[in-house]
């Protein structure tokens, strides 16, 4: 099957009308196979980062109108968020992210979920994975050390 630009800037602006408004999560523990698979916050896995816009808190995030295959976070905004450590592993004081998830407002992307929710891997700079940490693969937890994302790209791949 072959998909024009048209029509890939129409599934990306589908998928930027279902996730406008939601949170980028950071999680460490064992990656789940599939966006809504549910996660074992008691014995598997931790919370480590919730981005809103600027860090507010509350704040969700959104995507620019795409024209082609590409959906990219919104220039104007900063998504940064505190690391709080929450789940299996919350008494630790350093872990490492190894997958995130873009879910939309309402969801943690703790649960099974069955609606709009992007998933993918964390690693380091030469790592392979789709979001790459350039300064260092841990995370502290201090009460004050933030993560920010100042690029975010969803690639709709064209076959």
């Amino acid at each position: 099957m072959k998909l024009t630009n048209f029509a890939a800037a129409a599934a990306n602006n589908a998928l930027r009308t279902a996730l406008n408004g939601g949170n980028l999560y950071y999680f460490a523990g064992p990656v789940p196979a599939g966006a809504g698979d549910a996660l074992n916050m008691a014995v598997d896995h931790t919370e480590l980062v919730k981005m809103t816009e600027s860090n507010d808190g509350t704040t969700g995030l959104t995507f620019a109108t795409s024209t082609g295959t590409v959906l990219s976070k919104t220039p104007a905004e900063d998504w940064v968020g505190t690391v709080s450590f929450d789940g299996a592993d919350d008494s630790e004081t350093t872990l490492t992210p190894t997958f995130w998830r873009f879910c939309p407002a309402g969801d943690n992307g703790r649960g099974a979920g069955s609606g709009a929710r992007l998933q993918g891997t964390i690693g380091g700079p030469a790592s392979s994975a789709e979001l790459k940490l350039t300064d260092g693969t841990t995370v502290t937890d201090n009460g004050t050390n933030t993560r920010s994302l100042p690029v975010f790209n969803v690639n709709l791949v064209l076959l």
